[in-house]
């Protein structure tokens, strides 16, 4: 029996080897056979034989590509430019096993095969890679031969290319709707941007349109193609792509389409595009850099470009509304008209009625009819009844003050929410027609139109990096389509305050410090070579020739008159130190700063900061900013405060490599340092005052929770309004305004006009953001002080907790007069009772104003300083 059991099993072992190899000989011929006979296909050929032409990428800072620069209409795509949220989409949506398989997947036939016979089914198992051979040939009969003969190419081709130069052939001949083929052409016809630029929602859109471009083209079924993209979001958080909360977040957003046949998109990042391209074309030639296949590598970084975006679109809209509604700014589908009022009501159709009406889209309506508490509003074939609740931004009680008939206003979609008041509801329900598709459906939110205007207002927003000078983003307007001035770079306004930091940094430099005291009152800047003073303080004219006093008469000259600026609502505070004028941005304090440290060395500090170029002049009213710069300069400024003293120069170029991988230009960055890491750090605890204390003009900010330093900026009339803060790896500034310099509204200053605008960006990046602190320099020390008397603090004092703080010293500049009660009473007073004398001036109901004499031998070595300069570049 033992004999038996042993011959058995050699016999056993010997067929199962003789099987084991006769199937591998098996496996290796069909696998010969496949790869001969796929060979075979002429359709191959038309793939070994491709090659794309050659045209330039621009990539942002995490390889993320942002635009293209090309000859040709037709762009095709290298695996590593497309985004990872798309191919992520694409397998999860179509071939989970992609990355896998050898071109078939076994698994996915044998379950098409089942499903065949058991119920009678024709379910589809191709992968991509059988898909694009499918795109390739045209081959569309419903045969088994046709499938097999795509099976047979599809491992050849995996056999030739790589899994990556795959997908991106694929994406690149995939029908995509509306005579698109492929992802860049698509997202550029549907989103308006490259492929770069896309988001997670926009790339789970493309991934869905695939299986059926006619179904779900997103402009005839729009709600067909966002429960398809919604399905998609699914099948990548099941597969692992994404989390949960980016699943749900990314369903919520609205389908935003380019109008078609009328506005275009708001490109990402085209003011910044545009100074790359400019630039490329430039130093290269423009026909070198469209047929060359150059990488170009910037400093941008996407995410923060979108932030900025948004954040510069919601603050002006919300600056434009305080202005009130522009009634006569809206189009009308009556002008110029030949048809009946009725039919042009009714066969009306708007180009942003291609986007999908959901919850959060911004989209025109047609004024239908209206009375004084309702208009009937058409999109498409809904009608919408809009009441004063929707339009209260306006201020209006009647509407017919606010619409008529025809009118085509902007609104924007919003979900009423349960309990609300319904008199804004939906009249019509009727949906449009929609192909029912797995997936989760959207849910049926009741809607509204909120009225809504493009704002005639300007603004601009940049962030560069401390560290290395790169520019982080860089927004030029409102929209690009509307004005390519790019505002950020080439506009030059008045800064307002946001200058007074140079001021006080120079104040510093030469000996002053945080804790030193200027009275803060309403005060007369007399010029001694102009006027003079007598006894009795009356300010007279000096003796001036005839000639001059006949031009003077004639109106041929204007007659000289003192500086007398005013803080902003005239209020004042009498004895202040330096921290908390600049906290409270107190202009007489800056004017009175800038007199006693010299208008030499201001401007000779400023020039250290790259400021030689901005006009400045030796005058009373610099220290308010009375001169213009550009966005990028001021940002530039603030960053050497940021980086301790160390200033670096603007990069937004990093490196330009050619086809081969040869560099054609390299960007290292370039840093000088300007002023000491101990100036730098005084400054920038002075302006964390401005956030961090209450009655500072930028104390909003401080509900980031984040180390920041800043100042708000605001000029006469108020034409411009700035904000130009920084954390210890990020300065950003805001500006908003007009393009004739026009006022922006009452009381429109930086902190509520750009600040919010700064604000609103960094709530979206501050969680990217490092965890970091100023550094403070060896060179410096703290010490305990009466805030509000600038006086060192003893046992004895009697300040409050509040009034308690660490102020900053160099070493050496430390107070050493010691807190006395008087003193801290005396601060309490209003200004005028600070004062051991003062003047009622009865004429003006108020008290007189104090006489400073101008330094007027600062101001001739300042001429000085500012002629050598000029002639030493000539």
């Amino acid at each position: 029996m033992k004999l038996f059991d042993r011959r058995f099993t050699v016999k056993l072992v010997i067929w199962m080897s003789s099987g084991a190899l006769l199937a591998v000989l098996l496996g290796i011929g069909l696998a010969s056979y496949i790869l001969y006979r796929g060979a075979s296909y002429d359709d191959l050929n038309t793939l070994r034989s491709h090659e794309p032409k050659m045209f330039t990428r621009i990539y942002d800072r995490h390889g993320n590509l942002i635009d293209i620069i090309s000859s040709e209409k037709r762009i095709l795509l290298e695996y590593e430019d497309i985004p990872v949220d798309f191919v992520n989409a694409l397998v999860a949506l179509e071939d989970q096993d992609f990355f896998e398989h050898i071109g078939v997947s076994p698994l996915g036939i044998m379950s098409a095969i089942k499903d065949n016979l058991i119920s009678g089914s024709r379910r589809g198992a191709s992968t991509l890679t059988q898909q694009l051979v499918k795109n390739i040939t045209k081959d569309t009969r419903d045969t088994y031969s046709r499938k097999l003969k795509e099976q047979f190419l599809a491992v050849q081709l995996e056999s030739m290319f790589t899994k990556g130069e795959i997908f991106a052939m694929y994406a690149n001949e995939v029908p995509l709707g509306n005579q698109q083929f492929g992802i860049e052409a698509a997202a550029r016809f549907y989103f308006g941007k490259s492929v770069g630029a896309l988001n997670l929602e926009e790339c789970a859109t493309l991934a869905g349109i695939p299986q059926a471009p006619s179904r779900l083209n997103p402009y005839r079924n729009p709600d067909a193609c966002t429960r398809k993209r919604n399905l998609t979001l699914t099948r990548m958080y099941e597969e692992g792509y994404i989390k949960r909360e980016q699943m749900e977040a990314a369903k919520k957003e609205p389908l935003v389409l380019v109008e078609r046949n009328n506005a275009q998109a708001r490109p990402v990042a085209a003011h910044f595009v545009d100074k790359v391209r400019e630039y490329l074309f430039q130093t290269y030639g423009e026909e070198v850099v469209r047929s060359s296949g150059w990488d170009v590598h910037t400093t941008l970084s996407l995410d923060h470009q979108e932030f900025a975006e948004r954040a510069v679109v919601t603050g002006l809209k919300e600056v434009d509304k305080r202005g009130g509604y522009r009634p006569w700014d809206c189009p009308s589908i009556f002008k110029g008209a030949t048809a009946t009022q009725d039919d042009i009501l009714n066969q009306y159709f708007d180009p942003s009625w291609h986007t999908p009406l959901q919850d959060g889209v911004e989209l025109r309506g047609v004024v239908m009819s209206v009375t004084a508490e309702k208009a009937v509003v058409r999109i498409r074939d809904r009608m919408f009844e809009v009441g004063l609740d929707q339009v209260s931004w306006t201020r209006q009680k009647d509407l017919t003050h606010v619409f008529k008939q025809g009118d085509v206003p902007l609104f924007r979609v919003s979900g009423i929410e349960n309990g609300k008041d319904e008199a804004a509801k939906v009249v019509s329900q009727d949906l449009d027609d929609a192909v029912a598709e797995d997936g989760e459906l959207l849910p049926a939110v009741p809607l509204e139109l909120v009225l809504e205007q493009d704002p005639v207002i300007e603004g601009a927003f940049l962030a560069l990096d401390p560290q290395n000078g790169d520019i982080i983003c860089m927004v030029g307007g409102y929209d690009y389509n509307r004005s390519k001035f790019n505002r950020a770079e080439q506009a030059k306004r008045q800064v307002g305050s946001a200058f007074k930091p140079v001021i006080f940094g120079a104040a510093l430099e030469q000996g002053f410090t945080l804790s030193d005291k200027l009275f803060d009152e309403p005060t007369m800047f007399v010029d001694p070579s102009l006027f003079t003073v007598d006894d009795f303080g009356t300010v007279r004219p000096r003796t001036r020739s005839a000639a001059e006093e006949r031009a003077i008469r004639l109106g041929l000259k204007p007659a000289p008159e003192v500086y007398e600026p005013h803080n902003y609502y005239l209020q004042y505070a009498g004895n202040i130190t330096l921290r908390q004028a600049l906290a409270q941005s107190k202009n007489i304090v800056a004017v009175k700063l800038l007199n006693s440290v010299g208008y030499d060395h201001v401007i000779e500090y400023a020039y250290r900061l790259g400021l030689d170029d901005a006009g400045l002049q030796p005058y009373p009213s610099m220290a308010l900013g009375a001169f213009e710069m550009s966005l990028l300069d001021m940002c530039a400024v603030y960053s050497a405060f940021a980086k301790e003293g160390i200033q670096f120069e603007p990069r937004f170029i990093t490196l330009i490599v050619d086809r081969r991988g040869q560099i054609i230009e390299q960007n290292l960055p370039r840093g000088e340092q300007v002023v000491s890491p101990e100036n730098a750090y005084l400054v920038t605890s002075a302006m964390q005052s401005v956030v961090n204390e209450p009655r500072g003009t930028a104390h909003r900010a401080s509900r980031l929770g984040i180390p920041l330093a800043g100042k708000t900026g605001t000029t006469d009339d108020y034409t411009d309004a700035w904000f130009v803060g920084y954390h210890p790896t990020l300065v950003a500034g805001a500006w908003v305004g007009h393009n004739n310099k026009e006022t922006i509204g009452r009381n429109a200053n930086g902190a509520n006009t750009a600040l919010p605008i700064w604000i609103s960006y960094f709530e979206a990046i501050k969680d990217k953001l490092p965890e970091a602190d100023f550094r403070k320099p060896d060179g410096v020390i703290e010490l305990a002080i009466d805030k509000n008397t600038g006086t060192r603090l003893t046992n004895d004092c009697e300040c409050t907790k509040d009034a308690q703080i660490l102020e900053i010293y160099r070493k050496g500049t430390e107070p050493v007069d010691i807190c006395q009660p008087e003193e801290q009473r005396e601060a309490t007073l209003p200004w005028f009772l600070q004062k051991k004398i003062y003047e009622y001036d009865p004429m003006l109901g108020r008290v007189k104003p104090s006489l400073v004499m101008i330094d007027y031998a600062s101001q001739q070595r300042a001429l000085a300083f500012l002629n050598g300069e000029s002639a030493s570049t000539n």
